[in-house]
């Protein structure tokens, strides 16, 4: 293994099918079991959108982080805002 193809290193990137990732494999089969022009373009805005993330270094979970952080706001209440 001097090559370096098979590491153990590599256990951790996710896996790709050729430039993309494992994630829009869901839609493409969501796709393959409904043909239809929608599911279509959801399968290819999907897999635009997590090319996108993915140039940007972001995976979907910390995108989801990320959002829902700036959603809040800069100021953490201590208390419920039912109190």
């Amino acid at each position: 293994m001097a090559d370096g193809i098979g590491s153990w290193r590599d256990s951790g990137r996710e896996a790709k099918f050729w430039i993309f990732n494992s994630t829009a494999s869901l839609p493409v089969l969501l796709f393959l079991v409904n043909i239809s022009w929608n599911t279509f373009g959801i399968v290819v805005l999907t897999i635009a959108a997590l090319t996108i993330l993915d140039y940007y270094g972001m995976k979907p979970k910390v995108f989801v982080r990320f959002m829902r952080s700036s959603l809040a706001g800069r100021v953490k209440r201590p208390r419920p805002w039912w109190l």
